[in-house]
């Protein structure tokens, strides 16, 4: 937890004394504080290598609260994403039954961290991961790389509809950063998965 999170924590904890404290309202105020300062946490720790740590702790703090707060986290969780991929949706996917919302949360671990299948089938059709220096092979052969993605993009039945669309739609330069980072961090497991 950061400094700001706890700062929302302990806000959303501190009941006002003119409200009178019943114990369902008291409930609710502390599930919400959870959920402010869980969110907070999850959003801050987007496009970094402890997002799977943090996720996975607090990712039951928001399943836990309602369908439309689950829908806002969503809302918060793209908007972000503006800012840290440079990343929006053309048209915004809509998310309105609880099916699709799993898909959107689906879509944020594929972005985040559950991506080695995927940087596997990609790396099948390029050099052996092992022996190239990650950074320096995707500047040399972005072009290369940029179909691969978009090839199993539109090839891999596994892959939601989001997941397609980032992968089809992110421009150039960013998909190849992602794609470069994703690969760094992966980059043992892809060689012994694809091994096999």
């Amino acid at each position: 937890m950061t400094d700001k999170s706890v700062e929302i924590l302990v806000a959303g904890l501190v009941t006002p004394e003119e409200i009178d404290n019943y114990q369902e309202d008291e409930d609710r105020r502390i599930l919400f504080a959870i959920y402010e300062s869980s969110t907070f946490d999850i959003l801050d720790s987007m496009n970094k290598e402890s997002f799977f740590n943090t996720y996975s702790v607090l990712k039951d703090d928001i399943l836990s609260m309602s369908y439309t707060m689950q829908k806002i986290f969503i809302d918060k969780y793209l908007d972000k994403m503006v800012e840290v991929y440079e990343y929006e949706f053309s048209p915004t996917p809509i998310y309105d039954t609880k099916d699709a919302l799993m898909e959107m949360f689906k879509f944020i671990e594929f972005v985040e961290y559950d991506n080695l299948t995927f940087l596997k089938y990609v790396w099948k059709y390029l050099d052996d991961i092992i022996t190239v220096d990650i950074d320096k092979y995707v500047q040399e052969n972005s072009q290369t790389i940029v179909d691969e993605i978009t090839n199993q993009a539109n090839l891999l039945v596994t892959l939601t509809e989001n997941v397609s669309e980032f992968l089809r739609t992110y421009n150039k330069e960013s998909i190849l950063e992602w794609f470069s980072n994703r690969s760094k961090r992966n980059k043992i497991n892809i060689y012994s998965e694809n091994l096999e």
